[in-house]
């Protein structure tokens, strides 16, 4: 499965640390890797006036699945500006088939 960036992501941002390695097995709410991107904020200066600011707020990409990492489609320092596939996943259950908030296939519990 190819996992792609979301169109909810303050573009551009900045590759800064791939948090997992070919190979290792990433769970749904694992980190993949870290960026940093910068938006505009309004800030006051105490005397109460606002000044808008461009700052850079590092944060992280999570895994939206389970599975082993393949391979990666991005290397760290790199800048990307729209969504585009990020790494390849090898998923054990794709969950296609759900009954009552659980995979009829293996099992697991969907909701969580």
């Amino acid at each position: 499965m190819q996992l792609k960036l979301s169109t909810s992501l303050y573009y551009p941002i900045t590759v800064t640390d791939l948090l997992k390695k070919t190979g290792d097995e990433v769970s749904q709410g694992d980190g993949l890797f870290s960026y940093t991107y910068r938006t505009t904020v309004t800030e006051g200066d105490g005397l109460g006036n606002k000044v808008d600011v461009v700052r850079t707020f590092p944060t992280r990409f999570e895994s939206t699945v389970d599975g082993t990492l393949v391979a990666w489609k991005i290397r760290k320092g790199q800048v990307i500006e729209a969504p585009i596939n990020i790494a390849e996943i090898d998923e054990p259950c794709a969950h296609e088939v759900q009954f009552g908030g659980m995979c009829a296939n293996c099992g697991k519990d969907m909701t969580q």
